[in-house]
């Protein structure tokens, strides 16, 4: 169902990736990719660049959490070195929809908190 209503929301179709198998990790990658490779041609426009180097993470959970992660560690350790100039550019956002990322761990940290401070 929820896939059903992302899909109906504008431009998700045509612009977002789900991240539910390994082959979806592929094609991310491959798209990062094209991506970093298209803006380091030299008839890219700086415009055109902070474009393609824009990069959002939707979804404070696990999973959105550990691929932003892993998308920072890809910036730094590889492509940093392949596109040097291009960092600077890059940005990453994680979006959430709660006050704060994580929300099932931080519930559950926020409850055993509150057991051992009652137990004290």
């Amino acid at each position: 169902m929820l896939a059903f209503l992302l899909c109906q929301t504008p431009g998700v179709v045509d612009h977002a990736y789900f991240l539910k198998e390994a082959k979806h990790a592929r094609i991310i990658r491959a798209k990062i990719m094209d991506h970093f490779e298209r803006a380091a041609s030299p008839t890219t426009s700086l415009a055109e660049k902070e474009g393609l180097l824009q990069f959002v993470v939707v979804g404070g959970g696990p999973t959105g959490v550990e691929f932003a992660g892993e998308l920072i560690d890809m910036l730094d350790n590889d492509l940093s070195k392949q596109f040097p100039s291009l960092i600077p550019l890059v940005r990453v956002r994680l979006i959430q929809s709660a006050d704060h990322i994580l929300v099932r761990l931080h519930t559950w940290h926020t409850a055993a908190a509150l057991l051992a401070q009652a137990a004290c």
